[in-house]
């Protein structure tokens, strides 16, 4: 089983024990503790038998839970389109989300060479300054939730940033941004997430 398919059961599982324990509607803090436990130190990471790069691809999975695109962009049933671009530090771990669901829409894994090709993305991933401003060059688009490692890739109007903390995989997300691409972001993602960093 690989890394990533290891990660998001690991955090399902984290998320169901609190439930089942709290009852039907658990508690913030549960919610809290089940996610953080995927965010984590090397001892998270060990108890999941995850890496870094496959926590981070079971968190861009996971993000696409609590999002919800337009209809007229993201029609059900249809493929919900996942977009590496530039370096790929997945791998063949990527693919094996093919083989997933967010809701009724079956996951799909493309790794465009060509802007043009970006119009049928509904989450794109880069890493690096050069692939997040070449990424982001003109702004937001409508419908496209871009996710970046890119200390400034924020800045440039990118959606989410992930960040070390403390030893731990943590986010920011901007819901400015969201919502000018036209995001509606669940209340427990944003709760998760941290704040937008100073300029």
């Amino acid at each position: 089983m690989s890394g990533v398919i290891r990660a998001i059961r690991g955090i399902r599982t984290a998320m169901a024990a609190p439930r089942r324990r709290a009852g039907r509607h658990a508690p913030q803090w549960a919610l809290q503790w089940a996610l953080m436990l995927a965010l984590g130190s090397g001892a998270a990471s060990a108890q999941l038998g995850a890496s870094e790069a496959s926590l981070k691809l079971a968190y861009l999975y996971n993000f696409a839970q609590f999002i919800d695109w337009p209809a007229e962009l993201l029609p059900p049933g249809s493929p919900l389109r996942l977009c590496l671009l530039g370096a790929d530090p997945f791998g063949a771990e990527a693919d094996a989300l093919a083989s997933r669901r967010v809701r009724t829409h079956p996951v799909a894994v493309l790794r465009p060479t060509r802007s043009a090709e970006l119009t049928s993305c509904h989450i794109a991933y880069t890493s690096g300054a050069q692939g997040s401003a070449r990424l982001l060059e003109g702004g937001p688009r409508s419908g496209l939730l871009v996710v970046s490692d890119d200390r400034g890739a924020l800045r440039r109007g990118a959606t989410i940033q992930f960040v070390l903390q403390n030893q731990r995989l943590r986010w920011h997300l901007d819901h400015e941004t969201a919502r000018q691409q036209g995001l509606s972001v669940s209340a427990k993602l944003l709760e998760l997430s941290l704040p937008p960093p100073a300029p």
